[in-house]
């Protein structure tokens, strides 16, 4: 059943009877004047049979425009819906424009196949394209602060929802491995039309763009990551690096789909809290979130991409190679880090390691943000947007 607010639906129920109201009532007004002023001749007769007519096939009208009314208010059918795919209560209604997050967004949402899949995304400016990935969990508003000022800054910016985060759908195969979402990131950059772009991403997102980069970096400008580093073997084997990086083990378990679930995705608020201690999310943020989830497949999805890390049976055999050659880098575009002083365990040191280092060979700037945790470029878009339209530009 897809549902509306309430309030938006009473306006859709309500509208057809108030508008035949206001179109008959000056024709009745009309006769009941004429009998009191005594003008009751043949024509009068005449047009009050003619009224009584049109008030007949008025109401016929009015009865069917009241009952789509009524079918839109109980959340039975709404076509507008269908194309968007059906919003939970506080998501986000993609025909209107709803402050979010603190800000008046004026996105364009758009669809397009690539790598076989349809893509939905979040648009906004005109210019070099700039492609922005999200993480977990979370979904293409993650850069609803972002993608204002990369237009501003005379760019277009565009925010995919990853595969199988809704509405953009989910493989057929089932296929999660880390290397596909590069080549997902390689195909929107044709896709939108582009022959080369800029490319944005945080957790998953990262990793996405930072293949995207080693497989064809002919196609990629610059590259920024958020909140992404690349451990040496022993800080992978460190304990309080690995309480950090526990969940990826947790969701090979088949109760994960009922953990994430539970209790109306409480884990996912939890995660966020965790994830960014020092940040107070917006309800209106989380519950946008949590919407996303409820659609049919995304939890299966999300869990997916961790399965096939840890899964090689999970995995395309013919996309072995060029997982390798992700694995081993290195990347030769210029690229921009950031990472925040209060993201998980022992994150930071990833992120300040030497295997990092040697893994960008085409000019690498670190930038830490103090007081931020993994959602950075949401906790705090004044400090982290200007740094990265400035790295672009340059």
């Amino acid at each position: 059943m897809l549902s509306r607010a309430p309030g938006e639906r009473k306006a859709a129920a309500f509208a057809g009877g108030i508008g035949t109201v206001r179109l008959v009532s000056p024709q009745i007004a009309l006769v009941f004047a004429s009998f009191e002023y005594g003008e009751r001749d043949a024509d009068t007769v005449v047009d009050i049979f003619g009224l009584f007519g049109l008030v007949v096939v008025v109401l016929i009208i009015s009865f069917i425009t009241t009952a789509i009314g009524i079918v839109i208010y109980l959340g039975i059918r709404d076509p507008v819906r269908e194309i968007y795919g059906p919003l939970e209560q506080g998501a986000i209604d993609p025909r209107r424009q709803i402050e979010y997050g603190g800000i008046m967004p004026d996105f364009k949402f758009g669809a397009v196949k690539a790598n076989d899949l349809n893509f939905h995304y979040l648009e906004m400016g005109d210019g070099p394209l700039v492609l922005c990935m999200h993480g977990f969990p979370d979904h293409a508003y993650s850069f609803r602060h972002l993608l204002p000022d990369l237009a501003q800054a005379g760019f277009r910016g565009v925010a995919p929802f990853m595969r199988g985060y809704a509405p953009t759908e989910a493989p057929k195969d089932g296929l999660y491995q880390s290397v596909l979402m590069s080549k997902d990131v390689l195909a929107l950059i044709g896709a939108l039309g582009a022959e080369r772009a800029y490319l944005v991403g945080n957790d998953w997102g990262a990793g996405a763009v930072s293949g995207a980069a080693v497989l064809e970096p002919e196609k990629v400008v610059k590259l920024v990551i958020i909140a992404s580093g690349r451990a040496d073997e022993n800080l992978r084997l460190n304990f309080q690096f690995l309480k950090g990086t526990w969940h990826g083990f947790y969701f090979q378990l088949p109760e994960a789909e009922r953990t994430l679930a539970n209790n109306d995705f409480a884990f996912i608020e939890d995660w966020w809290r965790d994830a960014s201690p020092g940040w107070d999310i917006p309800e209106e943020a989380l519950e946008s979130i949590k919407a996303t989830f409820r659609k049919p497949g995304v939890v299966e999805a999300a869990l997916g991409y961790y399965r096939a890390r840890h899964g090689p049976a999970l995995d395309d055999p013919s996309l072995i190679n060029a997982q390798e050659r992700i694995s081993a880098g290195p990347i030769t575009v210029p690229t921009l880090a950031l990472h925040g002083t209060r993201d998980r365990p022992r994150r930071i040191d990833a992120f300040e390691s030497e295997t990092m280092d040697r893994y960008f060979t085409g000019g690498l700037e670190k930038v830490i943000i103090p007081g931020t945790g993994h959602f950075m470029h949401q906790e705090k878009p004044q400090e982290v947007n200007p740094k990265i339209v400035e790295f672009l530009k340059r």
